[in-house]
């Protein structure tokens, strides 16, 4: 579809298509699909500005 990585798109129809194949049954399947396509959002430490105490 053209979509490139990072672009908030493309997890749209990879979970579409997920959840089609898990009708069929092939839940390790859709989980590899969402895993490539849609990974987890990650956490760094130090990324939220929230990670400081005012004041200090």
């Amino acid at each position: 579809m053209g979509f490139t990585d990072g672009d908030a798109r493309r997890a749209m129809p990879a979970k579409q298509i997920a959840d089609i194949i898990k009708t069929q049954d092939r839940h390790e399947t859709a989980e590899e699909l969402l895993s490539r396509f849609d990974p987890p959002a990650s956490y760094a430490p130090g990324d939220d500005a929230t990670d400081e105490a005012p004041g200090l």
